[in-house]
Parts: C-alpha cells; sequence; structure tokens
C-alpha cells in the first residue's frame, strides 16, 4: 500500500494561505472604508463633520489597512524563509549525523579487526559494515532527493563519495560471503582470511602516508589511524562537505575546499599508480 504524505508537508507547501488570506482581508476593509468615505464625502460642505469623518478617519483607517497587509505580507515572507532555513539546517545536521554515525562504525570495526584476527569477531564486523552499507544507501537517496538542501555541484559530489564507500564496503561484504560460503564447518579455520590483498587485510593496515607525529597543536593535526585510500576519498568528497554545510561555510570557502579534496585525491592515486 502507497503511503500518504505527511499532513505536515502538504501545510508547509501551502504556507501562503494564512497570509494571502490576511492580505485580502485587510485589503477588502481598505476598499470598503475609501467607498465609504466617498460617499460620506460632500463636496459643498467639506469642513463639515461628514467630510471630516470621511477624510479624517475613514480614509486614514484605509491607509492604516493597506499599509497593515503590507507589512503582514513582508513579516509573513521573513517567517517562511527563517522557517524553510533553520528546517534546511535540521535536515544537513541530521544526515551529517547519520553519515558520521556510520563512519565511526567503520573505523571501529577497522581497530577491532585489527587487535583481534579470530573468525568470530569477523563475523560480527562484517554483519556491522553490511548494515552500515544499508544505512549509507538510505542517506544518498536521502540527498539525491534533497533538492536545494546544497548546491548542485556539492550535492553531487556528495552523491558520489557516498557510492564510493559503498562499493568499497561492498567488496569487503562480497569476499566475506565467498569466505563463508568456502569454509562450512568443521572445514571453519581459526582465523579470518590472510592472503595478500585480502579485503580485511587491507583494511586493517597501516595507511598513515606521513608516520610522523606533528604537533597536537597544529591546526592540521590528524590522529594516526587512517582508512584505506579508496575509502578515505569517499569520505572526503561526502562527510567532509556535508560538514562544511553544517558549521556555515560560505560558498567560496566551500568551492577552495572541494578543489583541494580533488587535488589530493589525484594526488594519492598518482602516488599509489607510481
Amino acid at each position: 500500500m502507497a503511503e500518504s504524505p505527511p499532513r505536515g508537508t502538504e501545510t508547509s507547501k501551502r504556507w501562503w494561505l494564512m497570509p494571502l488570506g490576511v492580505v485580502v482581508g485587510l485589503l477588502l476593509v481598505a476598499a470598503m472604508l475609501v467607498l465609504i468615505a466617498q460617499r460620506l464625502y460632500d463636496k459643498g460642505d467639506p469642513a463639515g463633520f461628514q467630510s471630516s469623518l470621511a477624510t479624517g478617519v475613514l480614509l486614514n483607517g484605509a491607509v492604516v489597512a493597506t499599509l497593515g497587509a503590507v507589512i503582514a505580507t513582508m513579516l509573513s515572507i521573513a517567517a517562511e524563509m527563517r522557517s524553510r532555513h533553520e528546517g534546511a539546517a535540521d535536515t544537513r545536521l541530521g544526515l551529517f549525523c547519520r553519515m558520521r554515525e556510520q563512519h565511526v562504525r567503520v573505523a571501529l570495526g577497522q581497530q577491532i579487526l585489527r587487535a583481534r584476527r579470530d573468525t568470530d569477531t569477523y563475523h560480527e564486523q562484517m554483519l556491522v559494515l553490511q548494515e552500515v552499507v544499508k544505512d549509507l544507501e538510505e542517506i544518498r537517496e536521502e540527498v539525491k532527493v534533497s533538492g536545494r538542501l546544497y548546491d548542485d555541484v556539492d550535492r553531487r559530489m556528495i552523491m558520489k563519495g557516498i557510492a564510493r564507500l559503498i562499493v568499497y564496503l561492498n567488496d569487503g561484504v562480497s569476499q566475506y560471503v565467498a569466505w563463508c560460503e568456502n569454509v562450512e564447518p568443521p572445514k571453519t579455520p581459526e582465523t579470518r582470511p590472510e592472503g595478500e590483498g585480502s579485503w580485511v587485510v587491507v583494511l586493517v593496515a597501516d595507511h598513515d602516508v606521513d608516520p610522523s607525529i606533528r604537533d597536537p597543536g597544529d591546526v592540521d593535526w590528524e590522529s594516526p589511524g587512517r582508512m584505506p585510500p579508496k575509502y578515505e576519498e569517499g569520505l572526503e568528497q561526502s562527510k567532509l562537505m556535508m560538514r562544511l554545510y553544517v558549521y556555515g561555510a560560505s560558498r567560496k570557502e566551500r568551492s577552495l575546499r572541494r578543489q583541494e579534496v580533488l587535488e589530493r585525491i589525484g594526488s594519492v592515486r598518482l602516488h599509489a599508480e607510481s
């Protein structure tokens, strides 16, 4: 059965109905006051009571009603823009937090697999990675339909980065499934796959480009224990760009960081090929 759209969504799409009703009502009041003033005004006695009532009260009331309509419109538009801005910020924060949560799960899995090589741990962590893959697929789909949540160039970059993460993790899942099919009990080995080039072996290897530890006071300090280059590529293209939006980076700052990411990825690939 198809799910019906939330009522809140339909209401938000028609935010203009209430302010429009207020504006139309105020303009109608202004028009009625002008018509009444025209009937009451006596050209032969401009200083009389009726003429004074028409010009001093009714026409002034019409002006006030018109100004009220203009002010109400401006306030409604401003409130709607603020509401949409806050809603977009909350949505971006939610997506970023979910993205960060999945990365933390993968990073913890790397540390656990690095410390323990038994098959039970291998099974447990690969099941966690399968859940991560599904969560990343959902996040990517939400970014895909996010509309103006991100600039188009950044949205496509984020989607590409998440796709790279999914492809990388799926390679590990595929090797895990193949390993399970080939090592059924009672032939199950005591350790996970240890062959050179095996996905899990590459995952837990040392990927720190610069073994020297920088001064912790350095702005660009990074803790040791990086992920494999293919994973880092996807992470920088997705989570890093999402972080820039959460913390309000300007369009110029995002453009510079985007260029830095692409140059760094190109440099890493060139170094790997040489």
